[in-house]
């Protein structure tokens, strides 16, 4: 027995001899790590940090950097994307995000490409972003189909001199090409957001900037409920938005002249304080409820006009309405 299980411990080393004594590294399941490049960007100092709602010029400015830690790969070529998403409410109600897509927006290359931890500046301003997505298309599920992001019924503030709004995000990411031809577009998240000085993307949005102050001419129509003032009445008057905080304003006469008109008779006067606050929202105009002169809850709304134009319309507690167009005064 013992003479069989030398004889098959003989066999056995004879068998892996010839396994032993070469090695084939293309059969080696573990490879040789490849050297590789990484980014890291942020928005430069005293730079817009979002988009501002009503303005297309206003960039905002990134300064982005490549990296290679074992200073072992050159880039010579940095292209720039921007993802566009756009948040809604679907026909039945549900919110929604529409991803419109990412789009190259720049390219960095041959002498313009910074050295290695050295810093490239840059500006990304609505415009180029409108200009890259202008013939984008999506569903919005309302039965039309695709129709076009920036034209169509579904989102009626979005205009020839809206192309953003407050419901839309951006997303600028990067890909970098070496001087040994390898491109690098994505990397795996702990380098996007656990590696020291490395990060993947920049993220903004879009921001009311108000800048509604100043001196309008005010055309009002209305009706009153009195017995002094039958039918249709229309008044013209210079009335002054002056600014009291980020988009709060105090307008003048928000009657434009109407209640003095109308209600000189029972001691409204041109000294009679017509002011009331107003907030400018994303060009949405909103009165918080106010209390005309006779004690009247009186209640107002209404927007910011492509021209520059105001127009509200106002009603208060006994039924008197009115409809106001500011026209800024030249």
């Amino acid at each position: 027995m013992k003479r069989y299980k030398i004889l098959l411990y003989t066999l056995a080393a004879a068998m892996l001899l010839p396994f032993s004594s070469c090695k084939d590294e293309s059969l080696n399941p573990v490879l040789a790590p490849e050297t590789a490049v990484h980014g890291f960007a942020r928005t430069a100092a005293g730079s817009a940090t979002s988009f501002f709602y009503r303005d297309m010029t206003t960039p905002i400015s990134v300064e982005l950097q490549w990296i290679s830690i074992d200073k072992a790969n050159t880039v010579t070529k940095m292209d720039i994307f921007i993802t566009f998403k756009e948040s809604y409410v679907d026909a039945e109600g549900n919110p929604r995000v529409a991803n419109h897509g990412t789009r190259k927006v720049k390219t960095i290359v041959d002498s313009a490409v910074p050295a290695n931890r050295t810093y490239t500046k840059f500006n990304i301003s609505p415009s180029e972003v409108y200009e890259a997505f202008k013939s984008a298309t999506f569903d919005y599920g309302d039965g039309k189909g695709k129709v076009s992001v920036f034209s169509n019924t579904f989102k009626k503030d979005r205009t020839s001199s809206v192309r953003f709004l407050s419901d839309d995000s951006f997303r600028l990411t990067w890909a970098f090409t070496t001087n040994d031809g390898r491109y690098f577009d994505s990397w795996s998240d702990s380098v996007c957001s656990e590696f020291p000085g490395a990060n993947c993307d920049v993220e903004w949005a879009v921001v009311c900037l108000s800048k509604i102050e100043g001196t309008y001419i005010a055309t009002t129509t209305g009706t009153s409920t009195d017995d002094c003032c039958k039918g249709v009445f229309t008044e013209t008057k210079e009335v002054k938005l002056t600014k009291t905080g980020d988009g709060k304003y105090t307008i003048s006469d928000w009657s434009a002249g109407l209640y003095l008109k109308w209600y000189d008779v029972y001691g409204i006067t041109a000294t009679t304080k017509m002011e009331a606050t107003l907030f400018d929202v994303c060009g949405n105009i909103r009165f918080p409820d106010f209390t005309e002169p006779f004690g009247e809850k009186t209640t107002a709304s209404g927007k910011v006009n492509d021209n520059g134009t105001i127009n509200y319309a106002w009603v208060n507690g006994y039924g008197d309405k009115g409809t106001v167009l500011l026209t800024p005064k030249k």
